[in-house]
């Protein structure tokens, strides 16, 4: 185990003993960038902020790295092993009615549902050890979706109101509220549901 400390910051490296004199030893710990760079044999001599998701080349080696740090005069921590990306969900739920003009079943007829609705945010952890603050991603989705469709007619929200046309939408109005949706998940009943996620980087 190493420990790399600077002003109120204590990186810690649980994990494969690195010998003395290795090439992993040499290595920096790139932190981010423009950030000071964290060496094994050393500390930085300046306060930095992190991102646990996009510094350190220990955690690609499969190390498990600890880090705590002094935010607004208290102390916080983040355990994170691997590179392992962060995402936060919230579940929801709603009763609503619809019907489907088109449908040549059950479908057509006004009818319920008892939603569900996941909500996903990833990224990197801020100063306070979080991707999103829970508060903030429940009340986001309660004012842009619950709030104006639970015990709703859909076809008074949106024509055509299919599951995959509601999961857009909601999508739309979170985003337009400010939250930074990475995947959603709209559950028509408890066997379907439609998903949503954001393209893969090209």
């Amino acid at each position: 185990m190493a420990t790399l400390v600077s002003e109120g910051v204590e990186l810690e490296h649980r994990g494969p003993e690195i010998a003395p004199g290795s090439q992993e030893a040499k290595a920096p710990l790139a932190l981010s960038a423009g950030q000071p760079q964290l060496d094994p044999g050393g500390a930085v001599e300046d306060p930095f902020i992190w991102r646990l998701s996009r510094h350190i080349p220990m955690v690609a080696r499969g190390c498990d790295i600890r880090i705590r740090a002094k935010v607004c005069g208290r102390s916080t921590s983040v355990h994170g092993v691997g590179a392992i990306q962060t995402s936060v969900t919230c579940t929801f739920t709603f009763e609503a009615a619809h019907h489907l003009d088109w449908h040549t079943g059950k479908c057509k007829n006004l009818h319920g549902h008892s939603y569900r609705l996941d909500v996903t945010v990833a990224g990197g952890l801020d100063a306070n050890g979080v991707v999103v603050d829970f508060d903030i991603l429940n009340s986001v989705v309660q004012r842009e979706v619950i709030d104006q469709w639970d015990h709703r007619d859909l076809n008074e929200v949106i024509d055509n109101p299919t599951a995959e046309l509601l999961a857009h939408r909601a999508w739309e109005l979170l985003a337009a509220g400010g939250l930074a949706v990475s995947a959603l998940r709209l559950w028509e009943t408890p066997g379907s549901w439609v998903d949503l996620t954001l393209p893969e980087p090209s």
